[in-house]
């Protein structure tokens, strides 16, 4: 690992703003946070106000495991929701194995793809990252659409922060989500 955390070419400069980023998103984040619990006691103070749940599948724009996993634990530590589900959007037979051979690749590679082979995560490396898809329950959704916005904000931000170039946080997929469940429909 190179002297400057693996960033090489960054600067010092660089480095400054990154820590700005971080800083500034967890600032946002706190603010997050303790509005979902005025949220949360309002609701334990006034009983059935605002419980609106709904459980949404996002595709989404994280791609390293430090940016998934943050993404889902900063997504559960905000009280109201909690991600109950992820994969890596790649469809899986009942065997569990990406085209149900023994092994699991249809040509013997770790991932299942050709050296250098495309393999669905748009980057052209053929390393097997595929979209990761979250389904997230989320328990004060009277809006489906805000609260996709709100988790779509909640990736955007992290992205900016976690990423050395913020500019390079693709848009989110206009495909990128679909009401799983809402509580008017029979489990």
């Amino acid at each position: 690992m190179s002297r400057d955390g693996g960033r090489r070419g960054q600067g010092p400069v660089g480095a400054v703003g990154h820590a700005g980023r971080l800083v500034a998103f967890a600032g946002w984040y706190v603010g997050r946070f303790l509005a979902a619990n005025l949220v949360v006691l309002r609701e334990v103070l006034t009983p059935r106000t605002g419980v609106a749940p709904v459980v949404l599948e996002l595709v989404l724009r994280c791609r390293t495991d430090v940016e998934v996993a943050s993404y889902i634990a900063l997504v559960g530590l905000t009280p109201g929701t909690l991600v109950v589900s992820s994969h890596d959007g790649r469809r899986r037979p009942r065997d569990g194995t990406p085209d149900g051979t023994p092994d699991g690749t249809p040509d013997g590679t770790p991932d299942g793809t050709p050296d250098g082979a495309e393999d669905g995560d748009g980057d052209g490396s053929g390393d097997g990252g595929g979209d990761v898809v979250v389904a997230a329950h989320v328990m004060h959704a009277p809006d489906v659409a805000e609260a996709l916005a709100e988790l779509r904000e909640l990736e955007t931000r992290l992205l900016r922060a976690l990423r050395a170039d913020p500019g390079a946080v693709p848009p989110p997929p206009p495909h990128g989500t679909v009401p799983a469940r809402t509580d008017e429909e029979e489990v």
